[in-house]
């Protein structure tokens, strides 16, 4: 405690007790322990929100080209995606794109990839592209029904993934 020494109240204490200080430490203590991993959640959200983007944009590419030439395999190279989160976006498997994450992102993303499957709705695999390419001319063109059907699978706990990703669906 501190006396004031002159004045109207002098000879009063002022101040916080050690016991005060120690209670509004506790519940400061109290508030960061559920807030930092609150916090930590959010940040990978964002970081996984971003790769999801990144996707996006390739996945209307591929959305494009099937619409236009009836082709129902990934043909189309990806554009470069610049982020510090992100270390690269990809195709594989001719049917798949995929987000990987860096090692500057949160670290239950590290290392880890948010890939995006495409179901056609009348799959030719990469092999059977050149009967494919053969039969383009003759083939009508893609029906507003014959829509690719995205699917979403990660390695992610399901905390960090957006709602598309938890019910598996475009």
């Amino acid at each position: 405690m501190i006396f004031r020494k002159c004045g109207k109240h002098a000879g009063k204490a002022y101040g916080f007790s050690v016991l005060e200080l120690v209670i509004v430490l506790t519940i400061l203590g109290v508030f960061a322990a559920v807030a930092i991993p609150v916090y930590q959640i959010y940040v990978a959200r964002a970081q996984v929100n971003e790769a999801l983007t990144a996707l996006a944009v390739l996945r209307r590419q591929v959305d494009q080209n099937y619409a236009e030439t009836s082709r129902d395999y990934i043909d189309i190279q990806p554009e470069a995606f610049n982020s510090r989160f992100i270390k690269g976006v990809r195709i594989q498997n001719g049917n798949s794109i995929a987000a990987e994450f860096s090692d500057e992102a949160a670290e239950p993303l590290r290392r880890k990839s948010l890939v995006f499957v495409a179901e056609y709705p009348n799959k030719v695999t990469p092999q059977a592209a050149a009967f494919s390419l053969m039969a383009a001319a003759e083939e009508p063109p893609v029906s507003p029904q014959d829509k690719i059907r995205w699917t979403c699978e990660s390695e992610l706990d399901d905390v960090y993934l957006p709602s598309v990703c938890k019910s598996g669906q475009r």
